[in-house]
């Protein structure tokens, strides 16, 4: 089921998929040109206090590139947050506005091949939760922040890392955005809370969850 978070607060509101979208499919990115282009590249608000929550399914791969499931920029540009993973070496990274220099690597090497539940906390200074399926992930190290172009999922603009060897869907930005990706077509990628809908490009093929 999609779930549409209220504007007031973080309370989850049911909210039934239109007719024709099944709940059991979401793109496989495949690492070439598949990637969900926001209709607002710079109208994503990132910034100050965000609750931000997605599922995913990460592969494992032998592969130590980074990949983006997602790259949100503020619409003043003075703050972003940016979600990669690299499958060699068992990593989420999340930046998180250049100004303090706040990039953090988690391992996930216990949660590939399986779809999973996260949630980051942020605030004006930094990272301050990151956690799947409730667990809460202390972070190994720190990552070099760079600050992408523009918002969308599946890439991070500036750097090419095109999205491979993961599904992303179902992301939340707390009250404000919400995006189901229950496919592979524009209207699986409607913001069903906010008015920033994706448009898919590539040629993505679809993973059942």
């Amino acid at each position: 089921m999609i779930i549409k978070v209220n504007q007031a607060g973080y309370t989850p509101v049911p909210y039934t998929a239109p007719v024709g979208i099944l709940e059991t499919e979401v793109i496989d990115f495949d690492g070439i040109d598949d990637l969900v282009v926001l209709s607002s590249d710079l109208g994503v608000d990132i910034e100050e206090n965000k609750t931000i929550t997605f599922d995913c399914f990460l592969e494992t791969n032998a592969s130590s590139s980074f990949y983006n499931l997602f790259s949100f920029k503020s619409t003043n540009e003075d703050d972003f947050l940016v979600v990669s993973f690299s499958p060699g070496q068992n990593l989420i990274v999340i930046r998180k506005d250049v100004t303090f220099g706040q990039g953090h690597n988690y391992d996930i090497s216990s949660y590939k091949d399986i779809n999973i539940s996260c949630e980051i906390i942020k605030t004006s200074s930094g990272i301050t939760s990151f956690k799947i399926d409730s667990a809460t992930i202390t972070p190994i190290g720190n990552f070099a922040v760079t600050e992408p172009t523009s918002s969308n999922i599946g890439n991070f603009p500036g750097q090419s890392q095109i999205a491979n060897y993961l599904s992303v869907w179902n992301i939340v930005i707390s009250g404000l955005h919400s995006w189901g990706g229950y496919g592979n077509l524009n209207t699986n990628w409607v913001d069903s809370i906010g008015s920033i809908d994706g448009s898919v490009c590539g040629n993505p093929s679809l993973r059942n969850i």
